[in-house]
């Protein structure tokens, strides 16, 4: 390589060559016109290199006057072949020669164009350009592609989720529900069907911003009772449901007890009801359960076994004020 090529470049185009002729069967030798070495494989550094003081190798053949002579008069016509040697660094431009005077080994001779280092000095930078831009542009890709995922999830969120609650809407709630019915391995699971009594004299009394904050309140309360399995969801207005995964009536039975009263605990009445009064507004709920597969196995025969269950309590409490 000349002085005017930096290391790197050297370099990579030593390792370029090396890809190419380190295990073939024959000896290499590569030369510029000037005789200046550029590479030996193993088999070259036999047959053309002799060792010097401190070890130092040096060309037997680029020291010889006759040989370098000979190499500035190849012309196109007394080569053996021209060559087009593909490399990792690009496509090198060279001569070949064959040579018979090396014992015991096929020997060959590559002699590089005069004008092959600056090619492969340009091609090499070419290369780390193309590889360079390359990696912008995979970057770019993989950016626009971690955006399209964040919008995708945060659609599929805004698609299952009740925006006021935060619980899962209706639909995405009955839908995972059947999934956990459909599955191969069936499991008991109990859906618990609540529906506030008289929320309508809420908003009638404190306004309807008021009512949505106290969902909301409720929302909340429902999404730290449920269990890791557990699914709950806003069905509608002030109906709310949870399917308890794994457990059976008597242990949903329990469950609803202590659901019943962090639901019904008193909540603190929101400033932005402009009213005069109690600082505490109480709530109760009337519930309906049905357990699978005792009730039935498909989603709609539990949310209507649920829901008579749930007016039927509601009624008696009715009757009994």
């Amino acid at each position: 390589m000349t002085d005017t090529n930096s290391s790197v470049e050297r370099a990579a185009a030593l390792l370029s060559l090396e890809a190419v002729f380190a295990h073939a069967p024959r000896a290499i030798a590569v030369f510029t016109l000037c005789g200046s070495l550029v590479y030996t494989n193993r088999l070259g550094r036999r047959a053309f290199l002799v060792t010097g003081q401190a070890g130092q190798h040096r060309s037997r053949l680029s020291e010889d006057p006759t040989f370098v002579a000979d190499l500035r008069r190849i012309s196109s016509a007394s080569i053996a072949c021209a060559l087009q040697i593909r490399t990792p660094a690009g496509r090198l431009e060279a001569i070949g020669w064959r040579m018979h005077d090396v014992p015991g080994l096929p020997a060959g001779l590559i002699i590089l164009k005069q004008d092959t280092e600056q090619s492969m000095s340009a091609r090499l930078l070419a290369a780390s350009e193309s590889r360079a831009q390359a990696s912008r542009e995979l970057a770019v890709i993989e950016a626009e592609r971690e955006h399209l995922q964040a919008q995708a999830r945060r659609l599929s969120y805004l698609a299952a989720t009740d925006r006021l609650t935060g619980l899962l809407n209706s639909e995405e709630f009955a839908r995972r529900c059947r999934t956990y019915l459909h599955a191969p391995r069936k499991r008991a699971g109990t859906f618990v069907f609540l529906d506030c009594d008289d929320f309508k004299s809420i908003n009638d009394t404190y306004g309807h911003r008021t009512g949505d904050i106290i969902l909301a309140t409720l929302g909340a309360r429902l999404r730290s009772f449920g269990r890791t399995d557990d699914l709950v969801g806003r069905l509608g207005g002030d109906e709310f449901g949870i399917w308890f995964a794994g457990s059976g009536a008597r242990e949903a039975a329990r469950l609803m007890d202590r659901l019943r009263n962090i639901v019904e605990a008193p909540i603190p009445r929101p400033e932005t009801s402009g009213l005069v009064g109690p600082r505490e507004i109480s709530i109760t709920f009337s519930m309906g359960a049905a357990s699978a597969p005792v009730d039935g196995a498909r989603y709609s025969d539990l949310l209507e076994t649920a829901d008579a269950r749930m007016y039927e309590m509601k009624t008696t409490r009715r009757l009994r004020a």
